[in-house]
Formats: C-alpha cells, structure tokens, sequence
C-alpha cells in the first residue's frame, strides 16, 4: 500500500454519495482530513474488482465526529431522483462513481449543497446603490465519493454508522478514479 487519499488530494470539500442512506455527507476536507490525524478510528478497507486481496485503506470516521457535518437528505419527492436507478454495490466502481458525481451536480445546480464561502462587504458606496452589499469570492473543488455504505442505521440497517476515508491504495490494474470507492469494508 502507498499513501494515496484525503492526504493526497486538492478538494476543499468533500461529498460522500451514500446510496443505502439515500443521503450525501458534506464537509469541509481539511477539517476531515485533521479528525483522520487523530488515529482513533478503526481502519476500513476496500478491494477492487478483478484484485485480490485489499486495494484501499483508511479510518471509518463516525458521521457526527466530523465538524461541521452537512447531511442532505435525498429521500424528499422535490428531488424527483429514483435510487432505484442507482448502480448496485457490485457495480463497477466507475459506474459508481459517474452516478454519484450525477447526484452532486444535480444538487448543486438546484442551489442545496451547502458551499464554505469567503465573503467582504462592498465598501464602495456607488456599488451599494446599485444593489450590491456583499461579495463573495472563492473557487470550489469538491471530492466526490461513492460511498455505499455509509451513513447511520436508523437511515437502513446495511449502513455502518462512518464514513470511508481513504488513506493508502495499492492500484495493480492502473484504473483512474477507484480510490476511496470501497466494495468491502471490514473494521
């Protein structure tokens, strides 16, 4: 295994897409990459399809350890979205994977993932009289992950109650895009 995950990556935040919850787990990445620093949470781990033996690694972090936690609840008919068509567990992790960024993206261009925003008030008092109070400036770069079984029981009673994160890979196949996808989770 070689370190390869949240340590890795540029995202400032992260979507955890979990299908049996019917739910998406948003948070801050650097705030969830310091609760993983903390070591105190049992290590999950991944396989790939057509490898065997373990392909990914990483803590399984408690849902409600992670600060400032944001759950969306995609169970409400105003998502007119049908898990059922979602990919099954045993699924290709790139179908997975396409399916969940799908489901944020549709999120977000109906205006309900929360974003971490940099903002200043508009001092310049021509544009306040346009209409214009407050700025707000910044670049998102979201982590998308499909993360079948994350979220709490009460949601569906396959779920593990953490969320994957992954720290380390070994990636014999060379595929693009599978890290943090796992298909088995053993604590």
């Amino acid at each position: 295994m070689i370190p390869y995950g949240i340590e890795q990556e540029g995202s400032d935040i992260r979507a955890h897409v979990a299908p049996l919850a019917r739910r998406v787990i948003v948070c801050q990445t650097e705030l969830l990459r310091q609760q993983c620093k903390l070591k105190k949470y049992p290590i999950g781990r991944a396989t790939q399809e057509g490898v065997n033996g373990i392909t990914g690694e990483g803590p399984l972090v408690p849902i409600y350890d992670i600060p400032d936690v944001r759950i969306l609840n995609l169970t409400a008919k105003y998502w007119n979205f049908h898990w059922e068509s979602f990919p099954l567990q045993t699924d290709s992790t790139n179908e997975r994977g396409r399916a969940a960024v799908r489901i944020v993206r549709m999120i977000l261009e109906r205006g309900r993932f929360p974003l971490w925003v940099k903002t200043r008030e508009s001092k310049n008092e021509e544009i306040q009289i346009l209409g214009t109070d407050i700025i707000i400036y910044k670049r998102f770069k979201i982590q998308v992950k499909c993360d079948y079984q994350a979220g709490l029981r009460e949601w569906h009673h396959k779920c593990t109650g953490n969320i994957f994160v992954q720290t380390a890979e070994r990636n014999p196949l060379k595929k693009i895009g599978v890290q943090g996808t796992p298909s088995f989770l053993e604590a």
